[in-house]
């Protein structure tokens, strides 16, 4: 199957092209250990490996749950302090000094010492990494719909999960 036609690309290019023309899409391939150099709010998150010619995509993730308010409203909640929060992460990912750390070597219930890069199989330097946000603001596109959109896509695509990720 041809990359650029396959249905993850279509997906993403087509998601990306909406989100940027409304300003919000980002993209972040320094800076990850601030947390100010996050995107504010909530939405989905595509960690990415650069490499000659491209980028081979790590994990799709989301942030943002879509809750009533008092007044019956659905609004998205960021309970979860929005993607500033996954800065903070153990598990599956964590970022780790000057690395991008994933597949634990622990059980998932226990937080490992976090001052450990030997607790995850995988670690890439953090000059090899970026991060591709969808902000979602409103109420049009629910983060665990664009999750899901894009995971489906990159499952018909591959026949597996990207590497980071531990289910779907």
């Amino acid at each position: 199957m041809n990359a650029s036609t396959s249905p993850f690309c279509t997906e993403y290019q087509s998601r990306k092209a909406t989100f940027e023309s409304h300003g919000l899409f980002k993209t972040m391939n320094q800076g990850f250990g601030q947390k100010q150099n996050w995107p504010d709010g909530c939405g989905v998150y595509l960690i990415w490996r650069k490499i000659i010619g491209g980028r081979d995509l790590l994990y799709i993730g989301k942030t943002g749950t879509l809750k009533p308010c008092p007044a019956s409203i659905l609004q998205i909640r960021d309970f979860d302090q929005g993607f500033r929060k996954r800065l903070e992460r153990w598990t599956p990912y964590c970022f780790f000094q000057e690395h991008f750390c994933f597949c634990p070597n622990f059980a998932g219930n226990k937080k490992p010492d976090l001052h450990s890069q030997a607790n995850y199989s995988e670690s890439i330097p953090l000059t090899e990494i970026e991060i591709d946000f969808f902000i979602c603001p409103v109420l049009e596109l629910a983060p665990a719909y664009l999750e899901a959109s894009f995971l489906q896509s990159y499952i018909a695509t591959n026949k597996r999960l990207p590497p980071a990720n531990n289910s779907f």
